[in-house]
């Protein structure tokens, strides 16, 4: 008799545990390959309905849970595995185009170009921290210790959008949690006539920036969400089809479904900017694109205007004549050119644009060995376009 209750006792302790909680230990089972599920074959056949078949048959042998409670947790999972938990809803805002998770119950949004806080959270740190790692099993990306950044996108998830994940663990974050940020990028490109009703730009501005991108390389900057990808993509398609087009990035965010040739390229662990730049050097080419540059994939840029290359990219920086001086430091990193010496290659870029609060403001022409001109200005009324 004694024996009996000892043997029905984990079907008790389950049925009886909260849901939150039970749903949380049968989530880890999956995510850490105790359930003899392969989680990377299911998420790639999308298939949820042989996924909770195998998943229920694994929580009635296991949990020995009611039938109710199977079917709650079948609700749960598949929101979980084939969704995104909690931030479902705001993933599928159009109006939405950023999500910061700064912690489990700390969930920002930037809202029509507007920073707030909402009223989302997850159930606990252990469910934001099993979420993290989900996003991360699901794109077939490590987040141990020695990949403590992340960052990746997600083409198949939505119909509507690209998605950026910026992962950080909590191994190098302060709080010991983790951080994530997502960034939303619509699949329905933006045009530059889309750009102009959105009033980034008026025509004139439009023409000016398709006739200056023929003359030599065109940097477009600003800070982080300023609308520079956009721009960028956007020009994209303006360039004429018989014209041959590399475009590298470390993101998939910009893309075309217009051009004939047009070629895109995506880093890898041993292959960075630096690496698909130099190889661009060796293709039949007419544009060299990067997405951004952030190092010394920028001396390489600029070698491929040697080679009768034009080009574009965007850059971080305040305004626009502090992004040739950026593009100098980064050239720099990767050389033991002088100053003196990179600027005067630097005479390949000709146009460079401020992006703020997706305006452009500023337009400054370089006219060779640091010699700018601005001959736009948004806020001090300098239009000699």
């Amino acid at each position: 008799m004694q024996l009996g209750k000892k043997d029905n006792a984990p079907e008790n302790l389950y049925e009886s545990m909260p849901e939150k909680e039970l749903y949380l230990k049968i989530r880890d089972d999956l995510l850490h390959s105790r359930t003899g599920i392969r989680l990377e074959e299911q998420l790639a056949e999308k298939n949820p309905d042989k996924f909770l078949k195998e998943i229920n048959e694994y929580i009635r042998r296991v949990y020995r849970i009611s039938e109710e409670k199977i079917r709650h947790f079948d609700i749960y999972i598949e929101n979980y595995i084939f969704g995104f938990h909690v931030l479902t809803d705001v993933m599928k805002a159009k109006d939405i185009s950023d999500i910061k998770v700064l912690a489990w119950n700390n969930v920002r949004i930037k809202q029509l170009g507007k920073r707030k806080g909402t009223r989302i959270s997850f159930w606990s740190a252990e469910d934001f921290r099993g979420f993290v790692e989900m996003i991360a099993v699901k794109n077939g990306v490590n987040t141990g210790k020695a990949n403590a950044i992340q960052t990746f996108t997600d083409k198949d998830s939505s119909e509507e959008f690209i998605y950026r994940f910026d992962i950080s663990m909590g191994s190098i974050n302060s709080t010991g949690e983790p951080y994530l940020h997502i960034r939303k990028i619509p699949k329905e490109k933006k045009t530059v006539k889309d750009l102009i009703a959105m009033q980034m730009m008026d025509g004139k501005l439009a023409e000016y920036l398709c006739r200056r991108r023929k003359e030599g390389y065109l940097i477009i900057c600003g800070k982080n969400g300023s609308g520079k990808t956009y721009l960028l993509n956007a020009l994209l398609d303006e360039i004429p089809d018989e014209e041959s087009v590399l475009v590298v990035q470390e993101n998939e965010e910009l893309f075309s479904s217009r051009h004939p040739d047009m070629m895109f390229q995506h880093i890898e662990v041993r292959y960075g900017l630096k690496e698909l730049v130099i190889n661009g050097l060796l293709m039949d080419i007419d544009h060299m694109i990067i997405g951004e540059i952030k190092g010394e994939e920028a001396l390489y840029f600029i070698s491929a205007a040697l080679s009768g290359c034009t080009g574009m990219t965007t850059i971080h920086s305040a305004d626009a004549a502090g992004a040739l001086d950026k593009l100098a430091d980064y050239c720099k990193w990767a050389s033991d050119y002088s100053r003196e010496e990179i600027f005067k290659m630097l005479s390949c870029v000709k146009t460079l644009v401020f992006v703020k609060d997706f305006q452009i403001k500023e337009i400054v022409e370089n006219h060779g060995e640091n010699r700018l001109e601005l001959v736009y200005d948004k806020v001090k009324g300098v239009n000699q376009l």
